[in-house]
């Protein structure tokens, strides 16, 4: 194995600092972190009383994991979750085809990890949840795989579907034959012909996208113990909660205007869910699509998008209601005693609009923790890019206009050029410049001679700029373009969230991915640099 962490970075985004800085709670997240022992003592008594059927519970968990035979871990924790003192930590993803991002990898792990640490810890079971997101129905967003690998055939690949526009929940969107088939062939092109045999039993014709993700992030978190929900299957058990916020709409509008003017006077940050103006955050089932529900200003009523003269109000029971991204926290915390959510950094934003939302509607804000963030480089590559200067941290960030920026310096500070016209070449003759205006025109008015001087060095920046540019093009345009896939693979410093899980084993090799995983048991709130070695050597 050949894998190495290079650095631990703290995170970079605002709401994942700010829960760092404010473990034991703050007013963006009441609760505080899984990484505070204060936190979870005060949370845990918050769960004392929680109310709910464990052995229902258990029973439900079983059927929403019976798709494929459980890992041992996973029998453990199944077994444990009617016990009266099981907890759970939650996370979850929507199914994006071949895993999608694999930002959900490192998610789930961060989960998996937390959970093994507070159950060791606590001495009771705390068990980990993948919540997948099957009532969403943004095909778009579920529907793309990208290969990053710098020599890969293909880019993008997304699945044909003859009703891409219709707003169908991905556990109800059903495979075609003909995408499946076309999906196997670019697998077995890009990756071969054991994991092309993989993606054939996960993905079957007639299965939905949801089914097709469960199977296989069966496969990569099954050893960890990760239990899995189907959120689609989960809204039925939730249906009196979503038919009080759908009666309560304009409450909920008011609690979430609470939070998202917090988060920007706190963390200078728009709201990550805007909500419109009289929207309700519930989606309706109608003919196996979800249809937004509207209400209006005066309230009093709630109806169907494109049907204002029909109130939903008084059959409202009737109908098979879907949460929304801001209604799912609420939903989670009906089913579940939960002990803590692990999030990415759009998911804490909108968690902070919440802050106020879940008293309003009886539920107690959960413990969070930013999930983990990677980024890998291969040592070849990383020896390149050290060469140029580059630390682990500026990896984070590494993008096209930065790589130009550190070539065009190289260039010109290695060409004769350079020597010929130094920095200071334009300095010193301002200051004959001036020297010329003292002998020359004492006394005279020196606004106008100052403003000229002032032209004259942008003038002369931007003849340098020109000089060292050109030396660019002459010198180093090859060097450029030879470093573009590398570029493509770090991802401007967010690999995970466009490199596909797939790919990156792919590029590690069984091995090196197996110490990744490893790796990653280990949880924690960072941004970790890794670099590998060559496939197979």
């Amino acid at each position: 194995m050949s894998i190495q962490l290079l650095k631990d970075l703290p995170l970079r985004d605002a709401a994942s600092r700010y829960l760092s800085e404010h473990p034991e709670g703050s007013p963006l997240y009441p609760a505080g972190s899984l990484s505070s022992a204060e936190a979870v003592k005060k949370r845990i008594q918050v769960l004392s009383s929680w109310s709910g059927n464990r052995k229902e519970l258990c029973d439900w968990l079983k059927t929403q994991n019976s798709f494929a035979p459980l890992h041992p871990m996973q029998q453990k924790n199944l077994d444990a979750v009617s016990q009266p003192d099981s907890l759970f930590i939650v996370t979850g993803q929507q199914p994006g085809l071949l895993g999608g991002p694999a930002l959900w990898f490192y998610k789930a792990m961060t989960c998996a990890a937390w959970a093994r640490t507070w159950a060791e810890r606590l001495g009771r079971p705390v068990i980990p949840i993948f919540w997948v997101a099957g009532d969403d129905s943004d095909l778009a967003e579920c529907n793309t795989v990208e290969w990053l690998e710098p020599d890969a055939s293909t880019r993008k690949f997304s699945i044909e579907f003859s009703d891409p526009a219709a707003s169908i929940p991905m556990s109800l969107r059903l495979l075609p034959e003909d995408g499946v088939k076309e999906l196997v062939q670019l697998v077995r092109k890009a990756w071969g012909g054991e994991v092309a045999k993989q993606i054939e039993a996960c993905y079957q014709p007639g299965h939905s996208i949801t089914e097709g993700f469960l199977h296989l992030a069966q496969t990569f978190l099954g050893p960890q113990g990760m239990l899995f929900v189907d959120g689609f299957s989960a809204d039925a058990l939730a249906q009196p909660l979503l038919c009080r916020i759908v009666r309560e709409a304009p409450m909920f509008h008011e609690t979430v205007g609470v939070g998202s003017r917090r988060l920007s006077q706190v963390l200078s940050l728009p709201p990550q869910v805007p909500l419109r103006p009289g929207t309700v955050p519930v989606f309706s089932l109608e003919e196996g699509q979800r249809t937004r529900l509207f209400f209006p200003d005066s309230g009093g009523k709630v109806y169907l998008q494109g049907a204002e003269g029909h109130d939903l109000l008084p059959e409202l029971e009737k109908h098979h209601l879907l949460h929304s991204a801001l209604t799912r926290p609420l939903v989670v915390e009906e089913m579940f005693p939960v002990l803590g959510h692990v999030l990415g950094p759009a998911e804490l934003r909108y968690f902070a609009q919440l802050s106020d939302t879940f008293s309003a509607f009886g539920k107690s804000f959960p413990l969070l923790a930013p999930r983990r963030q990677m980024l890998a480089c291969s040592q070849t590559d990383w020896k390149q890019l050290s060469a140029l200067g580059l630390t682990a941290e500026d990896l984070l960030q590494f993008g096209p206009s930065r790589l130009r920026a550190l070539l065009v310096e190289k260039a010109w500070e290695k060409h004769p050029a350079a020597k010929q016209f130094p920095d200071g070449a334009f300095q010193s003759f301002a200051a004959e410049l001036k020297h010329y205006q003292e002998k020359e025109l004492p006394g005279s008015t020196s606004g106008g001679l100052d403003a000229g001087v002032r032209r004259l060095e942008r003038a002369f920046g931007r003849y340098r700029e020109a000089a060292r540019q050109a030396v660019f093009v002459k010198e180093s345009t090859e060097v450029y373009a030879s470093f573009l896939p590398l570029l493509r693979w770090l991802g401007n410093g967010s690999q995970d969230r466009h490199l596909n899980l797939l790919s990156l084993r792919n590029v590690l090799g069984e091995k090196d991915f197996e110490a990744l995983t490893e790796l990653l048991r280990d949880g924690g709130a960072s941004t970790s640099v890794v670099v590998y070695g060559d496939k197979g050597k």
